[in-house]
């Protein structure tokens, strides 16, 4: 996403789903807002998932931040939000009392094009050519580089919080949900993420 009004002093930013990208997105248009290009709403929407840039669309960046979350503890932030009941093909769609067991066997077992992008691999969004360089952000230390991305970004100190605004994910909850054998399931599954972003497996 070009998220500054200036491309030359901008990177684009792939946040995907369950990754602080409603924070993010919320910042993005308190901050577009501030500096006089606010976003677009689309016709009978004023959510923030619905708006578009005021520019027209840019060609791809030089350079590209990543924020991504280890894959354990999305996976259970999709389920306690319920987005595994939303947004899915009818051949992968889950029944409404689907356990989090049901959930992650499925999805595991699926290919990437039949799982909901707020489930699917992070590895499996937001392309970016090999020559671009990218910075890879970790959510589990967003107090750590969220004052280097507001400078990044040309940002008010105040466009993103002290802390990401959903708690919901601690570690009795991630230790109430998974089991050894589901834990081993989402990390099998996840190998991609975990070695592209730099996740030891065994640290969480």
């Amino acid at each position: 996403m070009p998220v500054c009004p200036n491309r030359s002093d901008c990177p684009g930013v792939c946040v995907v789903p369950k990754a602080g990208s409603t924070t993010f997105k919320t910042g993005m248009q308190a901050e577009l807002a501030r500096v006089g290009t606010p976003l677009v709403y689309e016709p009978d929407c004023n959510s923030v998932h619905c708006t578009r840039f005021p520019w027209p669309a840019w060609p791809a960046p030089d350079r590209l931040v990543r924020i991504v979350r280890h894959p354990v503890e999305r996976v259970l932030s999709a389920y306690l939000d319920k987005k595994h009941l939303v947004y899915w093909p009818w051949e992968a769609s889950f029944p409404t009392n689907a356990s989090f067991a049901d959930v992650v066997r499925r999805v595991t077992a699926l290919p990437d094009s039949l799982v909901n992008r707020h489930l699917r691999r992070q590895t499996a969004m937001c392309g970016a050519p090999p020559s671009v360089p990218q910075t890879i952000l970790k959510l589990e230390e967003y107090s750590v580089w969220r004052p280097w991305l507001l400078h990044e970004l040309h940002w008010a100190d105040a466009a993103l919080p002290a802390t990401p605004i959903s708690q919901a994910v601690t570690a009795a909850r991630v230790a109430e949900f998974y089991t050894p054998e589901l834990r081993a399931l989402v990390l099998k599954w996840a190998a991609p993420d975990l070695e592209r972003f730099g996740y030891d497996n065994h640290t969480l």
